[in-house]
């Protein structure tokens, strides 16, 4: 009878103790490392979101914890917060700002869901740890066709027939056409280089052939003119102004201006339908191969006109 009772004493009082231990709280030794910041701390708590809770320590979106938020504590478990940073994608024209805890250039374009082409170079190097900014370079390749002329040759014969000076297309000539290929690479659609793959002469050029004037000598009312060249020219006429020459004389019948580029000052002509003259004079709007002849009045100036004539330049 005693030893029954003795038995549930000690069934009594090991229930008490078991239970004791059961019910005592659970704590562990738990490590949080938050970038440079680390803290061992003692917790009964049993996840790992309700200890950053109790330590004060937000989790913004973009952050990680690893091991995530929802498990369980156990004593001696390190967590470690990997806090976003902003990283700016500089691609295509336009900056994209992306906020990630990844560290590697690869990894945040394929967050960013940025595709790079076969070509395409990012700095830093898809492989290599980024920095604030990434930037991407696209790269294409493409061949481009240029086609360019072909100056033509030009065989010169010369003809009695033809004043010095003169000259005449006995047959015209064409350009040819030569075709380049190229391959051009692009970046960022700049063009930054260019190879020559291939040329060929898509038409040959076909020579033009001009006769030159040699004839030195002309007849003019039974007489002969001697001179150095003839220069087929446009004619005005104009008359007094109150003003004097270029070469400060006073115009008269025989004084001429001329583009000096043309015929030099002082030159000795002769001009088919108004006889000898002297280049003596210039004007603004006497350029290249035309002429001004100096008439004594108005009415002989406008009677003239503007037309076509042969200008003997004399020896």
């Amino acid at each position: 009878m005693r030893k029954n009772r003795y038995m549930a004493i000690v069934a009594f009082f090991g229930s008490i103790i078991l239970l004791t231990f059961l019910m005592w709280p659970d704590v562990k030794n738990v490590t949080i490392i938050d970038g440079s910041n680390i803290s061992t701390v003692k917790t009964t708590l049993n996840d790992v979101k309700s200890l950053l809770q109790k330590q004060g320590i937000a989790i913004a979106e973009q952050d990680k914890v690893e091991p995530g938020l929802d498990v369980l504590l156990a004593s001696k478990m390190e967590i470690e917060i990997l806090r976003a940073k902003d990283i700016s994608i500089i691609a295509d024209n336009k900056t994209t700002i992306i906020k990630t805890t990844s560290n590697v250039t690869g990894a945040v374009l394929q967050e960013a869901g940025i595709v790079l082409g076969e070509l395409d170079r990012a700095t830093p190097g898809v492989t290599d740890p980024c920095n604030d900014v990434i930037k991407i370079v696209r790269v294409k390749k493409s061949e481009i066709n240029e086609e360019k002329k072909i100056a033509y040759p030009v065989e010169q014969v010369y003809d009695n027939n033809l004043y010095k000076g003169e000259q005449r297309v006995l047959e015209k000539g064409s350009a040819g056409i030569e075709r380049y290929t190229y391959e051009v690479v692009f970046e960022d659609d700049k063009e930054v280089e260019r190879t020559l793959l291939d040329k060929k002469i898509v038409k040959e050029p076909i020579k033009q052939v001009l006769a030159i004037g040699t004839l030195q000598i002309a007849s003019r009312g039974g007489s002969p003119i001697s001179f150095k060249q003839v220069i087929d020219m446009k004619a005005s006429g104009y008359t007094h102004t109150g003003r004097r020459t270029y070469t400060d004389i006073w115009p008269a019948v025989g004084i001429v201006a001329v583009d000096p580029s043309v015929i030099p000052l002082g030159s000795r002509l002769y001009i088919d339908g108004y006889g000898y003259a002297t280049a003596m004079d210039i004007g603004g709007g006497i350029k290249g191969n035309r002429i001004d002849l100096f008439f004594d009045t108005r009415k002989e100036a406008l009677s003239w006109g503007l037309r076509s004539v042969k200008v003997f330049v004399l020896e």
